[in-house]
């Protein structure tokens, strides 16, 4: 199956090739969603810019994604926990399916834990044009990737 999905023709993939857009719509669908608001779209766009992005520029994204949703309680331990995951993500070895995974058990909101982490897992990729066909078929091969090490 790995050898059909890279032995593609590239014609073929700019035909499939997912816009930001197209991103946040498909992020917005696997939570059952089915409006996509421009702020969400800038929110992404926000991230996406960024050289590291913070607790800070998160929160603002999920304020926006998702309004109302905030840190969950737990502690301290939850804010340092995004911190310190937040900080390493571009300078350590997280890969984006590792650093997806992680986010997601983490689910250091209230809500809105799903289009920020996968949000996260663009900015890793960086970029769309590093996911030319969105989220779920990336993930998926490399769920395979990381199974078989």
């Amino acid at each position: 199956m790995t050898a059909l999905y890279n032995e593609h023709d590239p014609e073929e993939e700019d035909k499939m090739s997912f816009s930001l857009l197209d991103f946040v719509r498909e992020s917005n669908l696997i939570e059952g969603i089915k409006h996509t608001a421009p702020s969400e779209l800038m929110a992404h766009e926000m991230i996406l810019k960024l050289e590291q992005p913070t607790l800070n520029d998160l929160s603002a994204f999920v304020a926006i994604c998702q309004p109302g949703a905030v840190l969950r309680a737990g502690g301290r331990k939850i804010r340092d926990d995004l911190e310190s995951f937040l900080s390493g993500i571009g300078h350590t070895n997280w890969t984006p399916w590792r650093a997806h995974c992680f986010y997601e058990t983490l689910r250091p909101y209230t809500d809105g834990n799903g289009r920020s982490g996968r949000v996260i897992w663009l900015w890793m990729m960086g970029g769309i044009e590093n996911a030319p066909l969105g989220f779920l078929p990336h993930f998926y091969y490399q769920t395979l990737e990381e199974t078989r090490k």
